[in-house]
Parts: C-alpha cells; sequence; structure tokens
C-alpha cells in the first residue's frame, strides 16, 4: 500500500484513500502525523511521545556503571547536519567548566559510528579520568542511559529528542534552528508534556532566523551555534540544576 497525507497532487500517487482532513494541513508536524495515523487506524495515547527503556537493558547500564557517581550528565555531542552541530572544542570546554563546579559523571552519547570522535573529546578531558565515558551505543542501550541520567545537554538532535521522550530535563543548544516555540508552529507545539522537560538554550541575540519562515532550515554555523558559549551553557545548566537538587 502507498499511504501519504494526500495533499495537493500526491492523491494521484496513493492507493490507500484515507487523507488527511484540510484542517490539519497548516498543523504542527507531530499533531499532523497523529491525525494521519488515528485515520489509518494506528491509535497512540497521545501527540507527545513518551518513552520507556527496557528493564533488562536498565539493570545492564546501572550494573555496568555503578561505581560512576552522580549526576549522571550525558552530552549529545553529535549531529547530522554540521548547522546544528555544536564545535568539538566547546563540548570539552563545557565538560571542564562542568566538572570544576561539580563532580560528575560525563557519558557522550551518538551512534555507534560516531564513536571516534567522541574518543576525540575524551582525549582532550584526561583529568577526569574514567568520569567521561564513550557511549556511542546502540539506541537501545542509548535510551535506558538516558533514562538513569539526570539530565541531557547538547544540539538539537535526535538523541535530545529521545531525552525529552523520557522525561529527563533536556537543555538543547539551538544556535542552527529555534526551537518550535519560536516558529510558526509554536500555537500548535504540544504543551502537556514534553516542554515541561525542555530547556532551549538561544544566542544571545536570541533567535536570529526569521520566525515567520515555515519548516525548519539551518543557518549557518558561525552565524548561529559559534554565537552560544560554553560559559553561558553551564551558566543556564546549573542555574536549573540548583534550582531542583540544591548544588
Amino acid at each position: 500500500e502507498r499511504l501519504g497525507y494526500g495533499i495537493g497532487s500526491q492523491k494521484i500517487w496513493l492507493n490507500c484513500k484515507n487523507f488527511l482532513s484540510k484542517k490539519f494541513y497548516k498543523s504542527f508536524p507531530i499533531e499532523k502525523s497523529f491525525e494521519f495515523l488515528k485515520i489509518n487506524n494506528i491509535f497512540l495515547d497521545s501527540v507527545e511521545p513518551k518513552l520507556k527503556a527496557i528493564e533488562f537493558t536498565n539493570n545492564k547500564i546501572k550494573k555496568k556503571y555503578i561505581k560512576h557517581h552522580k549526576p549522571w550528565i550525558v552530552i549529545g555531542f553529535g549531529s547530522t547536519d554540521i548547522h546544528r552541530t555544536w564545535r568539538m572544542s566547546n563540548f570539552i570546554n563545557l565538560i571542564k567548566i562542568l566538572d570544576k563546579k561539580k563532580k560528575c559523571s560525563f557519558f557522550l552519547i551518538g551512534s555507534p559510528n560516531e564513536g571516534n570522535n567522541a574518543e576525540r573529546i575524551i582525549s582532550k578531558c584526561k583529568d577526569l579520568g574514567s568520569n567521561i565515558i564513550n557511549a556511542c551505543f546502540t539506541i537501545e542501550k542509548t535510551i535506558s542511559l538516558i533514562s538513569q541520567s539526570n539530565f541531557y545537554v547538547g544540539n538539537d538532535t535526535g538523541s535530545s529528542n529521545l531525552a525529552l521522550a523520557l522525561g529527563i530535563k533536556t537543555f538543547i543548544i539551538h544556535g542552527g534552528t529555534p526551537p518550535y516555540t519560536k516558529t510558526v508552529y509554536r500555537n500548535f507545539y504540544p504543551k502537556l508534556y514534553n516542554s515541561k522537560f525542555l530547556i532551549s538554550i538561544l544566542p544571545s541575540g536570541g533567535v536570529l532566523r526569521d520566525p515567520h519562515l515555515k519548516g525548519m532550515d539551518s543557518i549557518p554555523r558561525k552565524d548561529g551555534m559559534d554565537l552560544i558559549k560554553p560559559i553561558d551553557v553551564s551558566k543556564v545548566v546549573f542555574q536549573n540544576w540548583r534550582k531542583i537538587n540544591n548544588i
């Protein structure tokens, strides 16, 4: 079967006629997908994604890292879009700043093929010893690790979405793309669950991309991500973390 929203000439190429209602054409992309699944008899509990880690995998992760002291911080250093990617040197400096403020365990998360980049970061953070870990795992292990961590800080990428869906405090560095709440989709953004855990870190001048544009095209890294400095990210992280944990 060929399924689709059925917007415009797309109808010609689809042999399943359960098309999306016109009233949802301009909806937030997640809401649009939610409604499309519903008319095709695929029912989700909520428009906001929620994940639960597998208990067996949780136990393995817990046992493996039981000697690594809390808080556990997951660092999402990778991204498929260079314009949404904070430079490696920034992550190195951020980790060092956070470690000086409070001893933590840092887990560098990404896809398995990003492991070499994780090792490059680790090589520049030798003073941390075993408290910085290459955690470029399969997605099942990544989900489990995030679910047991205290917070995520990193790029606007798949791992940040996982953290939000797991209900983990999530600090996203938004330089290349603005958060949805600062775009034309802001009125459609789900506000019941995921947004409670999201803290967006923006350039000091605010969102640089025109918030009225549709789509989520990135702006050049030098004009966005490079304007966000490690010391500024660390301040946002600790201001929020201190409120919750009195540190």
